[in-house]
C-alpha cells in the first residue's frame, strides 16, 4: 500500500508579506493538485494569515510547542532561545514521518539544519538578499550547503548563495516570485486622494518595511534636494509600511523637521489594502540599496506606474531593463531628481517606457508556472 506523502513548512511568521503569501499560494496549489497530501506548518511567529493557512493545512505555532515554564518564557521574551529548545520541538515533530522538510526564508535555516541531522530532506526557499543573508547567517559553524535544495527568487540570490555562502550551483532553482491574487482598489482613487489632503499632489510612492536597506535614510535628503531644485512643485512622497515605532520612520520624520520639509513626507502604516496607494501614486520610486527581488517593482511595472530606481540594486534591476524604467547612478540622489524631473517634463516617454515594463513582467513573470515548479522541487523523490 502506498503510503500518503508528508510536507512540513516552515515559516517566519504568518504576516500579510510576500514570503508567507507566496507560502500561501504553493499549499493552495499543492492541495488543489494532490488533496491526499498531508500539509503541516511551523510558524515561528503568528500572523493575520494564520487562520487562513489554517483552512489548507495543520499548524503548529511556535510558542504552543515550547514547554511553558517561566525559565523558557523570559527566554523567548528575551530573544535568548537556546539550542536545546529547538533541538526538542524538533525531536517532536520528526515523529509525524515527514518526506520533506521545506523553509520559506533564511530565518528557517537553523530548523532545517536541525531536520537534517535527522536524514530528512531539507529544502530552503531564499528571499532575502546578500546583506540579509549575511546578517542573519553570521554564524560560521552553520553550514547552508548542508541542507539538500535550495530555492532562490532571483540571479542576485543565487550568486550570493554559490559565492559567499559555498553553496554548490547545482542544488539551486532560480524561481521568480509572482504577485498572489491581484486585487482591485477598495475606495474611489479621488476619494482616497482628498481624504489624504493630497488631491492636486504629484504622489511619489515608496513601498516596503522602512530600515537601512530601504533607503529611508535617505528620503529626507531627496525632498530637500527637490524642494530646492523645483521650489514650486507640489508633491509629497508617501511611504506605504512599518508602524509608528520604526525607528527609520521616527528618524527620517525628525529629519525632515530639522529640513524644514516635514509636508513632503507622509507614512502609512501596514496595511491590508495597499493596492488603494498604488492607486494613486504618480511615480514609483524606490531607494533601496538591496533588494533580492521587488515583488513591489512588479507590481507597479504591471500597473503601468513609471518605476524609478538605483542601478547595481539587485532584484529591480531583474524585473524591468533600463529602457522600461528610469535608473540613477547608485546612492545619487541628484540622478533620482533628474529622473523624477524628466518623467515630469516627458509624459510620451514615459508612457513608452511604462508600456514596455508592463510586457516585460507579463512575458517574464508567470504565477502558475512559478507554483507548478516549487510543488515540483517539494514533491520530487530526487532531493
Amino acid at each position: 500500500m502506498k503510503t500518503e506523502k508528508k510536507i512540513l513548512f516552515i515559516s517566519h511568521d504568518a504576516s500579510n508579506t510576500g514570503a508567507p503569501k507566496l507560502l500561501l499560494a504553493l499549499i493552495k496549489f499543492i492541495k488543489l493538485e494532490h488533496p491526499e497530501i498531508q500539509i503541516h506548518v511551523l510558524f515561528l511567529d503568528g500572523g493575520v494569515l494564520l487562520s487562513e493557512f489554517g483552512q489548507y493545512c495543520e499548524c503548529f505555532l511556535f510558542n504552543s510547542l515550547v514547554k511553558k515554564d517561566l525559565v523558557n518564557r523570559i527566554k523567548i521574551k528575551l530573544g535568548l532561545l537556546r539550542f536545546d529548545i529547538k533541538e526538542s520541538i524538533v525531536n517532536t515533530l520528526i515523529k509525524n514521518n515527514y518526506n520533506v522538510v521545506y523553509g520559506n526564508t533564511i530565518l528557517t535555516s537553523s530548523f532545517l539544519l536541525l531536520f537534517k541531522k535527522n536524514n530528512l530532506k531539507t529544502v530552503l526557499h531564499v528571499h532575502e538578499s546578500k546583506y540579509l543573508l549575511t546578517l542573519r547567517n553570521s554564524d560560521e559553524t552553520v553550514k547552508l550547503d548542508d541542507i539538500d535544495h535550495f530555492i532562490a527568487v532571483s540571479d542576485n540570490v543565487v550568486d550570493t548563495l554559490t559565492m559567499d555562502h559555498n553553496v554548490q550551483e547545482g542544488k539551486i532553482e532560480k524561481i521568480f516570485p509572482f504577485v498572489v491574487d491581484r486585487v482591485h482598489p477598495t475606495i474611489d482613487k479621488l476619494m482616497l486622494k482628498r481624504s489624504l489632503g493630497l488631491e492636486n499632489a504629484t504622489i511619489i510612492g515608496c513601498v516596503g518595511y522602512p530600515s537601512l536597506i530601504k533607503g529611508t535614510d535617505m528620503l529626507p535628503q531627496l525632498c530637500k534636494n527637490i524642494v530646492e531644485k523645483k521650489p514650486e512643485f507640489n508633491f509629497k512622497i508617501l511611504i506605504i509600511g512599518g508602524t509608528r515605532k520604526n525607528y527609520f520612520r521616527i528618524m527620517a520624520e525628525m529629519d525632515s523637521y530639522k529640513l524644514g520639509i516635514s509636508d513632503k513626507l507622509m507614512f502609512i502604516e501596514n496595511t491590508k489594502t495597499p493596492q488603494d496607494y498604488y492607486n494613486i501614486f504618480d511615480i514609483f520610486l524606490s531607494l533601496s540599496r538591496e533588494e533580492s527581488f521587488s515583488l513591489a517593482t512588479l507590481n507597479a511595472a504591471e500597473l503601468e506606474i513609471p518605476i524609478v530606481c538605483f542601478r547595481d540594486c539587485g532584484g529591480p534591476t531583474e524585473i524591468v531593463t533600463e529602457d522600461a524604467a528610469f535608473f540613477a547612478d547608485y546612492l545619487s540622489i541628484e540622478d533620482i531628481v533628474f529622473n523624477i524631473d524628466y518623467i515630469l517634463k516627458n509624459p510620451e516617454i514615459t508612457k513608452l517606457k511604462t508600456s514596455l515594463a508592463k510586457i516585460q513582467v507579463s512575458n517574464k513573470f508567470n504565477a502558475l508556472l512559478s507554483c507548478q515548479k516549487l510543488m515540483e522541487i517539494t514533491l520530487s523523490d530526487k532531493i
